[in-house]
């Protein structure tokens, strides 16, 4: 008797597990297909601007705001960076073409003679002309010295994470040291950055990507020192970890405004508080309030950014593209990607294929296209998700 009991639970729970199978094998079967439509969607998109983009890089290695045009082209290095940045997402196909391109931009680095204010290892705006097939490089004014030095420490450490060449690191330690220090020189004394020793104002969005530099600078300097005992790199190490923990209080203290539950605009060079006005004024009112979610100064899923994010569509239809007027502010997808808005993206990213996409005309411009390529990974990594999750075992892809 006891054994026929025995038997009949073993019989029961083989039959459970085998209908837990089916069961697993049906919804793995139907959605697998669905999520992998998706990637292959955005896989297309990455490809096609990488490409585009890639087909812009000059022979000395930099990336220009736009192709050439009658041998002329202009560099913002803040653009450039982001650009390049993006031809890492997804695949190390173009590594060699964004080491060269860093490679370059270490050339520009500042000396304390060329700078304005005096400060060495900042970045300058460069004209490019192409004569007899030689490229002539001429400096011009700088927009910052905080935002320009962030978003180069954030491609070098991204650059390191995803194909690291120490040689290339250990070449150019004392260029990296000089850009470290650069962007030190734009931290107050109240926790925040400001544009630069010329400009002493603190601007929400430049703090929240000098925020997220100093996180990925912190962990740049963890790799390099894992084989270096550089001094200078392990004091900027240092002094980076104590700036982020006051930055990170400052962004949240002083350009947070609890009464309004927005972000300040900036504080100005005066130390006067420039407050949030309307959600009408797209930038930088908007942005203002929407960048800390892009730089990961609040995560995606707070109160916060959802708040945010409902006040932004509720005013901004921004996935028909008409919601500004002159440049397109891709970066409006990439908040939606990281918000989840799905149905948003998709149609924002079917206009931008069939209007845009195609020839690359003017207004869109390299950071432009940059946004898209990392609004399709940002889409690839949660359908990747989304097939982990019903398929854990990996049976089925």
């Amino acid at each position: 008797m006891r054994k026929t009991k025995i038997s009949v639970t073993i019989i029961f729970v083989l039959l459970l597990l085998l209908s837990s199978f089916f069961l697993y094998r049906k919804n793995a079967q139907e959605k697998i297909p669905v999520y992998q439509l998706e990637i292959n969607y955005y896989q297309s998109i990455i490809h096609h601007e990488q490409a585009w983009l890639d087909s812009t890089q000059l022979d000395n290695g930099a990336y220009p705001f736009r192709p050439l045009v009658n041998n002329r082209a202009d560099v913002n290095p803040y653009f450039s960076s982001m650009a390049a940045y993006s031809l890492l997402l997804g695949n190390t196909f173009y590594s060699d073409n964004v080491y060269e391109y860093m490679a370059w931009l270490f050339t520009q680095l500042n000396t304390s003679s060329e700078d304005p204010y005096q400060i060495d290892g900042t970045l300058s705006n460069i004209r490019m002309t192409q004569e007899n097939g030689q490229i002539n490089e001429e400096k011009f004014e700088y927009d910052s010295v905080d935002s320009y030095t962030a978003l180069f420490i954030i491609l070098l450490n991204y650059a390191y994470d995803t194909d690291p060449r120490y040689e290339f690191y250990q070449a150019n330690e004392g260029s990296i040291i000089r850009l470290f220090n650069a962007l030190l020189s734009t931290r107050a004394e109240n926790g925040l950055s400001y544009v630069s020793v010329g400009n002493k104002t603190q601007y929400t969005m430049d703090n929240v990507e000098v925020n997220y530099a100093i996180k990925k600078g912190i962990n740049l300097l963890n790799n390099l020192l894992e084989l270096s005992n550089n001094q200078e790199l392990k004091e900027i190490q240092i002094e980076l970890e104590e700036w982020l923990i006051d930055n990170t209080q400052a962004i949240e203290t002083i350009l947070w405004n609890p009464a309004q539950q927005k972000y300040r605009i900036a504080i100005d060079k005066n130390g006067n508080e420039v407050e949030f006005k309307s959600w009408d004024n797209f930038y930088p009112d908007a942005m203002a309030q929407l960048f800390p979610i892009v730089f990961n100064v609040i995560e995606p899923d707070s109160e916060r950014a959802k708040e945010h994010y409902i006040q932004f569509v509720s005013n901004y239809s921004w996935e028909d593209f008409k919601f500004r007027e002159g440049f397109y502010w891709t970066v409006v997808s990439t908040i939606g990607a990281m918000m989840d808005d799905t149905e948003r993206v998709k149609t924002y990213l079917n206009y931008y294929q069939e209007h845009i996409m195609s020839n690359h005309d003017y207004p869109i411009y390299n950071a432009e296209v940059a946004w898209i390529i990392q609004t399709c990974q940002i889409m690839i990594d949660k359908y990747e998700d989304k097939i982990d999750q019903v398929d854990p075992l990996k049976l089925f892809h």
